[in-house]
């Protein structure tokens, strides 16, 4: 399912949404946020881009091999990987400190390895985003909801 497709869904399911009451509209929300946080952390510790493509590799260490340990451990814990939810909205994301550290990996930006400490062009790693896996969900949840089931 494209963008495309996923605009195509909104204006299918607008009417159903509109017709719902503001506070079944707020738990269906409350459902999809954390459906896409549960997807999102999955995604995330499989290290997966949301196009299905790997996360670049970690940069060789000192000493010659590559540190083993799977990155954004932390960021992905439910304390860090915040949802919210109301009758017009679901959104999962970060605040704070980890809104930072997720900003510097999601747009591959330039930061400080450690306060004081070097630089580094950090490569782009898509910790947010829906993937075509998420997008389908995301209308089978829908279709579910309004079919009753």
């Amino acid at each position: 399912m494209a963008t495309d497709d996923l605009q195509d869904l909104v204006e299918w399911a607008d009417p159903f949404l509109e017709a719902m009451s503001a506070s079944e509209r707020r738990r269906l929300a409350q459902r999809i946020a954390r459906g896409l946080r549960q997807r999102t952390r999955s995604r995330i510790a499989d290290q997966e881009n949301p196009d299905g493509s790997r996360y670049e590799p970690r940069v060789r260490q000192r000493g010659g091999g590559v540190r083993r340990r799977a990155m954004f451990r932390k960021l992905r814990q439910n304390k860090h990987l915040k949802t919210s939810a109301d009758a017009d909205a679901a959104a999962v994301g970060y605040r704070g400190r980890s809104a930072r550290i997720a900003r510097v990996h999601q747009y591959g930006l330039r930061s400080r390895v450690t306060p004081q400490g070097p630089w580094y062009e950090y490569p782009e790693r898509k910790l947010l985003g829906l993937s075509r896996e998420d997008r389908e969900w995301l209308r089978d949840v829908l279709q579910d909801h309004l079919l009753g089931e």
